[in-house]
């Protein structure tokens, strides 16, 4: 009897992993894998860097101290295919402060890209990112003392596409 009460409990374990394996594989890849970049099957990052670490980000216009800067900048390396051009969108922007992630949704942060080609394949891409004024106390709590997180799209495409 406890044989059979205990295989059907294996049963009903592997069953639940497999069910749940499964709802996770058919997630959209940015909800398996937050804050990731998503690249083509032949693109590559090949260095990625900041020139702002340990500083904090405030809105223009805003007096600045010591530790401060109005843009935060950082550069990626890309290794593509020979006749593709890259297309870099923002996937998604969050405040983290703490344990709470708040999505950007008053867009209080304003993303540049840059795509320059240094050689048939590869491109050096520049994100900049400043931060708007918040308008009122509800934005001024998730912007005050909070992290940034955000997710690229790194997309090739032929230089014939729009």
């Amino acid at each position: 009897m406890k044989m059979i009460v205990m295989s059907f409990f294996v049963l009903l374990s592997s069953f639940l992993t497999g069910f749940t394996y499964e709802k996770w594989d058919a997630l959209p890849l940015e909800e398996k894998y937050p804050d990731t970049i998503i690249l083509n099957q032949k693109t590559t990052i090949v260095e990625q860097t900041t020139t702002s670490a340990n500083k904090r980000l405030v809105p223009n216009g805003v007096l600045l101290t010591q530790d401060d800067v109005y843009t935060i900048y950082y550069s990626y390396i890309v290794n593509l295919d020979e006749n593709y051009d890259l297309e870099v969108l923002l996937n998604k922007a969050y405040f983290i402060k703490g344990e709470d992630k708040y999505l950007d949704a008053y867009n209080l942060l304003n993303f540049k890209f840059n795509v320059e080609r240094t050689s048939p394949t590869i491109a050096k891409v520049t994100v900049s990112i400043s931060l708007n004024e918040p308008k009122n106390e509800t934005e001024y709590d998730i912007v005050n003392n909070s992290q940034i997180s955000f997710s690229l799209i790194f997309k090739q495409k032929t230089m014939f596409e729009n």
